[in-house]
């Protein structure tokens, strides 16, 4: 097996510091690599030596990372094509320092991305600085690095200890956004994500092999030039929203967000009954009227769902999904990036286990 990892840097929390004078975390400019990776690496038993041999070069110039809070397009693009233009073959697993804010979002990205990747990719990420006492930032790196040097099946992964203690291996096209007032990651579902305190490595691994096993390729081609398109607009719903307020100039899809329930406002009580601009109903008319598809996530019909669901799925053209609303996101994104047609097929496509029923 190689004994070489490769090392993408975007930035984030994990590459910050906390600067005195400005009384903020700040990114860590100057600070090369092998001083970081030398900090992540104390509490092991690694040499200089040893930590040279295992990582390669960076794969994202310095000047180029940021604050995950401040990801876009252009960034996840430039991180996108910089993996693509190595030769993972050199490599044993990929590992990418990212921030905690939009984790999510590009672990599900580089799901459906790298489906297809015969390596480990993990997204490793820290509640605090590194030099911060109280940061989980090495023992994730730690552990990342464990997994694929054992030997972990290729999938995207994210490693995170949660503040109870507890180490968590998550599926990365399961993952949802840590919530406001923690630094907590969960997963959708417990068949996606394993807690590694005292567990059976070997158990652990044969459970990510069957779940490496059911990714596909994406049906399209990722495109060589500038790859991430802005046409996918994303709406979170809350009460009292008005879609008449949304500009749909430009809009090539919409993943639509839903309560904890799987619902969203149809407004009416019943289908006889009228509906405005509160309700999604009104919204699907608009989008009807200018060919665009609209996606609800997570959503699906069950054995007790709610007649507004039903309501939504009989009088309107939207489609509901049964996955995360960070994954349906960046699964439609590639899509519309790459110009694919069939959307709706391709949506309920299972491609890297985003399917959570």
């Amino acid at each position: 097996m190689k004994k070489r990892i490769l090392l993408v840097h975007t930035g984030g929390t994990i590459g910050s510091a906390f600067d005195k004078e400005k009384q903020c975390r700040v990114l860590a400019p100057g600070v090369a690599d092998m001083t970081l990776l030398k900090r992540f690496m104390a509490d092991t038993n690694a040499t200089q030596e040893e930590i040279e041999s295992l990582f390669g070069d960076s794969g994202l110039d310095e000047k180029n990372r940021t604050f995950s809070e401040n990801m876009t397009y252009h960034k996840l693009d430039m991180i996108l094509r910089n993996i693509s233009t190595k030769n993972i073959d050199n490599y044993c697993g990929i590992i990418v320092l990212h921030g905690t804010d939009t984790l999510a979002y590009t672990s599900s990205l580089f799901s459906f991305a790298f489906s297809d990747t015969d390596i480990p990719i993990m997204m490793v990420s820290g509640n605090r600085p590194p030099d911060d006492e109280k940061s989980n930032a090495n023992i994730n790196f730690q552990t990342a690095v464990r997994l694929i040097l054992e030997g972990i099946a290729p999938n995207v992964y994210v490693p995170y200890k949660n503040a109870d203690g507890k180490m968590w291996l998550h599926i990365g096209s399961a993952i949802m956004q840590s919530p406001n007032y923690s630094e907590d990651f969960l997963c959708v579902s417990d068949r996606k994500s394993f807690c590694l305190n005292d567990a059976d490595l070997s158990e652990v691994f044969s459970k990510c092999l069957e779940l490496s096993g059911n990714r596909k390729k994406l049906p399209f081609e990722l495109k060589n030039s500038e790859l991430i398109d802005n046409g996918v607009l994303m709406i979170l719903p809350y009460t009292g929203m008005d879609y008449a307020h949304y500009n749909l100039d430009g809009v090539k899809a919409i993943i639509h967000g839903s309560y904890h329930s799987g619902t969203v406002c149809v407004e009416r009580n019943s289908e006889a009954d009228e509906y405005n601009s509160n309700s999604l109903l009104w919204l699907a008319d608009e989008c009807d009227r200018r060919k665009i598809p609209i996606f609800v996530a997570p959503s699906k019909l069950t054995t007790d769902q709610y007649s507004s669901v039903l309501d939504l799925v009989k009088n309107s053209s939207a489609k509901l999904l049964d996955m995360t609303t960070e994954s349906a996101y960046a699964k439609l994104l590639l899509a519309i990036s790459c110009g694919y047609e069939n959307l709706s097929e391709y949506m309920y496509m299972e491609i890297s286990n985003e399917i959570i029923g």
